[in-house]
């Protein structure tokens, strides 16, 4: 058929460069598995779960829609732990022990009093999870030449949302399908079997990830032993982000606009499911459709055209165009809440998705266009680090924004409700953001002018 031998032909070894091929072999392999148990803990599953299945609190919902960023503020332990260790041993244990917890939570009983013991576990999962990106990102650097990075991590990230949609599919379903009167099975123990079943597939995953061969991996190990400098000495230490973050003013001035753009996309999340459940109270799968499976799969579609541009332009100068696709999906997503439009959600989402296809090389690859060789981790540290920080409070602000009240007790917060017009009020806050990455374009440009000028003979 036509479309097989078109995915066989987009994910075929031979088109990768020959010191790639083994390596991205394993990693298909791997990714054939494990992203089953990654979809157990995806914040819309696992927030939609949570808000029909426990009974959760919007207090409940929003951490969990808050718990990836918690979760990345930690990323300078895993930076510091990993540094002159095995990086595809790092990953195992990390995959290891996210079926783990994922088997735990299957164990919990339903019911509100279990909420937040089931927003415990998904947050040390989602802590694992960072441990996977800190530890990749250097097995992706040595394993991927820059000029075929971005399209043959795209491929690898292709496969993870493919396998964690239809995983979501299939959980949505079976939930949809134990929720029934007529059914069987409850909720409760379809829910235990799925996630179970998720963590034991995700286990073949694992086996296959250890096969994966880090280049250079013993060499740069040693080094990071022993480091040359003791500049190299103090930026490897998570107290080095911070110096980091003083001395590059290029990647500072970036990171600063990436805070910007990130906090309105974190801050739409949780009321987002507030909305879907108890405005317009839909189902597992359609729930699922909107809050995990687009911006999972639009992602297969959009990420190789993504790519395309990423490895031609600055990572700067693909914000420019990529920002504004984020603009249009929360003010969309704006108009759908409104309206009660289940279609107009849709259509939000799938620019969301798309989105997201450059929002994820953008993410696992930017700070290579500012990191030195020797400190690429240091500075994914400080992205994943900063995206943690927005992650502690964006998600407690859209959900304040949309209902009006965030907390418990005496450190309830309350203010007029908007609505689904905190989505409008979101894509203003997208749209500065994407200011801001156009302004800094125009000043890099300039200022890349400028040297020339100085540079050339009289």
């Amino acid at each position: 058929m036509p479309v097989v031998r078109a995915i066989q032909t987009f994910l075929s070894p031979q088109s990768m460069p020959r010191m790639s091929r083994r390596a991205y072999v394993w990693e298909l392999r791997s990714a054939l598995a494990s992203p089953a148990a990654l979809a157990c803990i995806e914040v819309g599953v696992i927030g939609v779960i949570a808000a029909k299945a426990f009974d959760a609190s919007d207090l409940v919902i929003t951490t969990i829609a808050a718990s990836p960023a918690l979760a990345n503020a930690l990323t300078a332990v895993w930076t510091h732990v990993i540094t002159g260790r095995d990086r595809v041993r790092a990953v195992v244990l990390f995959q290891l022990a996210i079926a783990a917890l994922i088997v735990a939570m299957a164990m919990l009983p339903q019911g509100g009093a279990w909420a937040w013991p089931l927003v415990g576990l998904m947050l040390l999962a989602r802590f694992a999870m960072t441990g996977i990106y800190a530890a990749r990102t250097d097995i992706w650097r040595s394993n991927f030449p820059r000029a075929e990075r971005a399209r043959v991590t795209s491929r690898i990230t292709v496969m993870i949302s493919t396998v964690m949609s239809l995983a979501a599919i299939a959980i949505g379903a079976a939930l949809d399908y134990a929720d029934h009167p007529a059914s069987d099975i409850t909720v409760g123990a379809m829910f235990r079997v799925l996630f179970v079943a998720c963590a034991l597939i995700s286990l073949v995953g694992s086996w296959a990830f250890a096969h994966v061969r880090w280049r250079r991996g013993p060499m740069i190990r040693r080094e990071e032993r022993e480091p040359a400098t003791d500049h190299d000495k103090l930026v490897a230490s998570p107290l080095g982000m911070l110096h980091v973050l003083r001395t590059d003013r290029d990647f500072r001035r970036y990171m600063t606009a990436q805070f910007v753009i990130g906090v309105p996309n974190l801050a739409a999340m949780a009321p987002f499911i507030i909305a879907i459940e108890e405005d317009m109270s839909l189902g597992y799968t359609r729930a699922f459709i909107l809050t995990t499976v687009l911006t999972l799969a639009l992602p297969i579609v959009a990420m190789p055209l993504w790519a395309k541009l990423f490895d031609k332009v600055h990572v700067i100068r693909f914000r420019v165009y990529h920002s504004w696709f984020f603009v249009a999906a929360n003010a969309l997503m704006g108009v759908g809440i409104l309206t009660h439009s289940y279609a107009m959600l849709v259509v939000a989402r799938t620019i969301l998705g798309i989105a997201f296809g450059g929002g994820i090389l953008a993410w696992n690859l930017g700070h290579h266009h500012f990191a030195p060789k020797r400190l690429a981790r240091v500075y994914m540290g400080v992205h994943v680090t900063l995206t943690g920080v927005r992650g502690a409070f964006a998600p407690f602000l859209g959900t304040l924004l949309y209902t009006g009240a965030i907390g418990a007790g005496a450190f309830n917060i309350t203010m007029p409700p908007l609505g689904g017009w905190a989505f409008v009020a979101l894509a203003a806050v997208s749209t500065y953001g994407a200011l801001l990455f156009l302004r800094l374009h125009l000043a890099t440009r300039s200022e890349q002018r400028d040297a020339a000028d100085h540079t050339t003979p009289a």
